[in-house]
C-alpha cells in the first residue's frame, strides 16, 4: 500500500473515525469528572545496607539496586497483599488491593516507594504503610530475637566501655600533669610513672574490648538485603489532579488507533475493487474510466441519464473522459459490446451513458439491447418494446409500405420480405440528437443462439454501412449467460466489462474476462461504476474540487 492508499482509506472511514472519537472523548470525559476524589499515599523503603557502610563497594550499590526490583514485585504477591488485608479488616480482596498499589525505583538508588491510590486518604496511608511492613516481616534477612538481645548487650558493652575508657583517659592526664612537677622526689615520680604504665595498659585493653564488640556487631548487621522504612506514609491532604484533557485525549487516540488498525485489517481482506489501482493491479487490463455513483441510487432509469444532471457536474464529465478513452483504444473499431460479471452492477444506465455522451461528440450513435433476456434500455428512454433485434435475427421484420413484385401469380402489392434496410424500421428516435435506439423486441426462447447467428453480422454491418459511426450493444451479465461471449465472437469486437465498485468480487470479474479470452474475445478495457469519489486517484478528487468551487 502506498500513501495515498491510506489517505483514501482515511478519506473513506473519516466518518466512522470522527464517531468514535467522540463517543470514546464523551465517555472519558463524563467518568472522570463524575468519578470520586482520589488520593495518593506514599511510603518509602530502603533495600540494602550500603547506606550505613563508610566505605561500600560498588557491588554493595549494584546489589541493593538490583534487590529494589526484586522487592518491587514481591509487594504485588496475594499473600502479602492478603497480609495487609486481614491486619487492617479491609473490605477488598487480593486483586482489588492489587489495582491500588504501584511501586517505583528512584532511579539510581535502592530507594523503593510504594504508592497506594485510593479513595479515602486515611487508609491510603494505612495501607502504604503496612504493605512497607508486611514486607519487612516476611523478608528472610529479618534479625532473630536473639540477635536482638546480642546487638542489645553489645550496644550496652560498646557504652560502658566508652564511659569507662573516658574516665582512664582523664585518669592518665592528670598523671601526666603530675609527672610534670619538677619538686618531686625520686620515690614519689616512680610511683607516678609505675600508675601511667597500668593505665596506659588498661586504656588499651578498652579500646581493644570496644573494637572488638563493634566487629562483633557489624558482623550481626551485616545484611545485603536488609530492608528499613525511610519515610512513612503521610495522609494524604488534597486529592491528586484530575487530568481530563489528557485521559481524554488518551483514550481517544487509542481508540482511533484500534479502529483504523480494523479498517487496515478488513481492507486487506478486502476481496472488491474500490479503486483503478486495485483493477488494473489485479485485471491487468487499462481502466477506460471510473463513474461515481449517483446520489440517488434508487431513482428511475431515466433520472440517471447525463442529460437530466448538470452538464458541469462530475458525473457527465466522467462520461466523456470513458467516451475519449474507449474510443481510442477501440481505434478503428466502430463497435462494442457492453457486459458486466454478475446482474444489478449498473449496465444499462452506463451503456445508455456512454451512448449520449458519444452523440453528444456528433457521431451517429445506434444502440442496441442485446439483453434478450432482462431488456430494461426502452425504459431508460421511455420508448416501445413491442419490436426490435429479435425481429430482425428472427426473420420477423414488422408491417412495411414497400411495394414489390410477385414472383408468384404476378401483380404488385405489400410483402413482409425483409431487405438490409430494414433495420430503420425497428430502430427508434430519441429526442437526443444523433443517437437512435434498437430496444430488445419480443424475448425467444434461445437468445444466445440468435444472437450468435450470421445474421447479427449482417445486420450490423449493414447499421454501419448506412451512416452509423458507432454501434454499442448491450448485452446481458457474462456469468449468467454466454449472450455477450458469444456476440462478441460473432462480430469480431471487443467487449467493455463493467465493475461495480466494492461490491463485485474479484473473482467474479477474473472469471469474466477468463469467459472472454476463452472465446478469442478482446477485453478492451473495464469501467468500474458506482465508485466513491474519496477512494480514487488525483482525478476524482481534483475534479471534484474543481466543480465545487467553481
Amino acid at each position: 500500500m502506498d500513501l495515498f492508499h491510506y489517505i483514501r482509506l482515511l478519506r473513506k472511514w473519516i466518518w466512522l473515525l470522527a464517531l468514535v472519537g467522540f463517543v470514546v472523548g464523551s465517555y472519558a470525559y463524563i467518568t472522570t469528572i463524575s468519578a470520586p476524589p482520589i488520593y495518593n499515599a506514599k511510603a518509602t523503603i530502603s533495600v540494602g545496607n550500603f547506606l550505613d557502610v563508610q566505605n561500600p563497594t560498588t557491588q554493595d550499590i549494584y546489589t541493593g539496586i538490583a534487590l529494589a526490583d526484586t522487592y518491587a514485585q514481591i509487594l504485588r504477591t496475594p499473600n502479602l497483599h492478603r497480609a495487609v488485608i486481614d491486619e487492617l479488616s479491609l473490605n477488598i480482596n487480593e486483586a482489588t488491593l492489587n489495582s491500588l498499589v504501584s511501586t517505583e525505583i528512584i532511579e539510581n538508588t535502592s530507594l523503593l516507594d510504594i504508592l497506594v491510590t485510593y479513595v479515602d486518604p486515611i487508609q491510603a496511608a494505612d495501607i502504604a504503610n503496612e504493605l512497607a511492613r508486611q514486607l519487612i516481616l516476611q523478608s528472610p534477612t529479618n534479625l532473630t530475637e536473639e540477635q536482638r538481645l546480642q546487638i542489645t548487650s553489645l550496644n550496652e558493652r560498646i557504652t560502658a566501655q566508652s564511659t569507662d575508657l573516658q574516665s582512664l583517659r582523664d585518669q592518665l592526664s592528670e598523671v601526666e600533669d603530675d609527672l610534670r612537677d619538677t619538686t618531686l622526689t625520686d620515690d614519689r615520680r616512680t610511683s607516678l610513672q609505675n600508675e601511667r604504665t597500668t593505665l596506659v595498659n588498661q586504656i588499651n585493653e578498652a579500646n581493644a574490648n570496644i573494637a572488638t564488640y563493634t566487629n562483633t556487631l557489624a558482623n550481626i548487621q551485616q545484611r545485603t538485603n536488609s530492608i528499613e522504612i525511610v519515610q512513612e506514609a503521610l495522609v494524604p491532604t488534597s486529592p491528586i489532579g484530575r487530568n481530563v484533557i489528557g485521559r481524554v485525549i488518551t483514550l481517544v487516540i487509542a481508540a482511533l488507533v484500534v479502529t483504523f488498525s480494523i479498517i487496515l485489517a478488513l481492507d486487506f481482506f478486502r476481496d472488491t475493487f474500490e479503486n483503478s489501482e486495485d483493477v488494473s493491479r489485479t485485471l491487468n487490463l487499462p481502466v477506460l474510466g471510473v463513474i461515481s455513483r449517483f446520489k440517488k441510487a434508487k431513482a428511475a432509469y431515466r433520472e440517471r441519464l447525463i442529460t437530466e444532471l448538470p452538464q458541469l457536474s462530475q458525473i457527465p464529465e466522467e462520461y466523456r473522459m470513458l467516451r475519449t478513452n474507449l474510443l481510442y483504444a477501440l481505434q478503428d473499431k466502430r463497435t462494442v459490446v457492453i457486459s458486466s460479471s454478475l446482474p444489478e452492477e449498473g449496465k444499462t444506465v452506463s451503456a445508455a451513458n456512454l451512448a449520449l455522451s458519444i452523440a453528444q461528440a456528433g457521431l451517429r450513435v445506434v444502440l442496441v439491447d442485446a439483453d434478450l433476456r432482462r431488456p430494461r434500455l426502452h425504459e431508460a428512454f421511455e420508448l416501445s418494446n413491442d419490436f426490435g433485434l429479435t425481429n430482425l435475427l428472427s426473420n420477423q421484420p414488422v408491417e412495411t409500405d414497400r411495394v414489390v413484385v410477385q414472383q408468384n401469380g404476378g401483380g404488385r402489392g405489400k410483402t413482409r420480405v425483409p431487405t438490409m434496410e430494414d433495420w430503420r424500421q425497428v430502430a427508434q428516435p430519441t429526442p437526443h440528437e444523433n443517437l437512435t435506439v434498437i430496444s430488445s423486441g419480443f424475448i425467444p426462447l434461445n437468445p444466445t443462439e440468435i444472437l450468435g447467428s450470421i445474421m447479427i453480422r449482417r445486420w450490423t454491418e449493414a447499421i454501419l454501412n448506412s451512416g452509423a459511426d458507432f454501434v454499442i450493444f448491450d448485452t446481458p451479465p457474462v456469468l449468467v449467460a454466454s449472450d455477450a461471449a458469444v456476440l462478441a465472437s460473432r462480430l469480431g469486437v471487443p467487449v467493455m466489462l463493467l465493475v461495480n465498485a466494492s461490491k463485485t468480487r474479484k473473482g467474479s470479474v477474473i472469471e469474466a474476462v477468463q469467459r472472454f479470452n476463452a472465446v478469442d474475445v478482446n477485453v478492451a478495457g473495464v469501467l468500474l461504476n458506482r465508485a466513491d469519489p474519496k477512494l480514487q486517484t488525483y482525478y476524482g478528487y481534483s475534479y471534484t474540487y474543481y466543480y465545487r468551487n467553481n
